[in-house]
C-alpha cells in the first residue's frame, strides 16, 4: 500500500497532511498479464485497481477541491511498477503545453508528477514528472531533502490525449527504486497536477 495525500478539507481550514498520511492510501494491484505501454489504461488489470481521486488545490486555494478531476491507478508485477494517471479537462482543447524537452520546466506547462518514497522515511525519495505531449523529468530526493536534478533513473512514460483531457501510463523498474526487503511494503506517495492555465 502506498501513502496518498492530502484529504479533501473544507476549504475554509489549511490541509492537515498528518492526517492526510492515515486516512488516504492508494493500493496497487499485483498483476501477472502484461501491460502495453501505450498512453491508454485500457488492459482488464486497469480496472482492478481503485482510483485515487479527491485531490486539492496547494495554489490558489490552499484546500479547495481541484477544479479538475484526476484519478491515479496503481499496478505492479515481478519487475515494474505501473501508475496510471486520467486527467479529466473541461477546456481540454486549451491545455498549454510548450516543452518538449528532457527535464522540461514542469513549472510552464501542464503537468503531472508522482513522488515515491520507497524507502518510506520521508527524506528521500524519487519524482517522476511528465506533461501532455510526453516529455520526461526526473529528480531524486537525497537523504538529506535535498535534490538532485541530474539523476537519470530507467523508467518510462507514454501519453494520449483525447477530447475530455489526458491520460499518462508510467513504467517504473523496480531496480530504479530504492526500498526495504519487508515483506509487506508501504510507501509514502504523492501525486501532484499543473493545470497551467488556471495557475492551479
Amino acid at each position: 500500500a502506498f501513502s496518498q495525500s492530502p484529504p479533501v478539507h473544507d476549504t475554509r481550514e489549511s490541509v492537515n497532511y498528518e492526517t492526510a498520511r492515515l486516512s488516504k492510501v492508494a493500493t496497487a494491484v499485483r498483476i501477472k498479464e502484461p501491460i502495453t505501454l501505450d498512453g491508454h489504461l485500457e488492459e482488464p488489470a486497469w480496472s482492478l485497481a481503485i482510483p485515487a481521486t479527491d485531490f486539492v488545490q496547494r495554489t490558489p486555494r490552499a484546500g479547495a477541491l481541484s477544479a479538475e478531476r484526476t484519478e491515479v491507478r496503481f499496478l505492479y508485477d515481478d519487475t515494474n511498477l505501473y501508475v496510471g494517471f486520467t486527467f479529466f479537462d473541461s477546456d481540454a482543447a486549451h491545455m498549454i503545453v510548450n516543452q518538449m524537452q528532457k527535464d522540461f520546466d514542469s513549472q510552464v506547462t501542464d503537468s503531472a508528477s508522482v513522488t515515491l518514497d520507497s524507502l518510506h522515511d520521508r527524506r528521500s525519495g524519487f519524482i517522476f514528472t511528465t506533461n501532455p505531449i510526453g516529455a520526461k523529468r526526473d529528480i531524486q530526493i537525497t537523504g538529506t531533502g535535498g535534490t538532485n536534478i541530474d539523476w537519470d533513473g530507467v523508467w518510462d512514460v507514454k501519453v494520449s490525449r483525447n477530447d475530455h483531457g489526458w491520460v499518462s501510463e508510467y513504467r517504473i523498474p523496480f531496480k530504479t527504486l530504492r526500498f526495504s526487503k519487508a515483506p509487506v511494503q508501504e510507501w509514502g506517495l504523492n501525486m501532484t497536477r499543473r493545470v497551467f492555465r488556471l495557475n492551479e
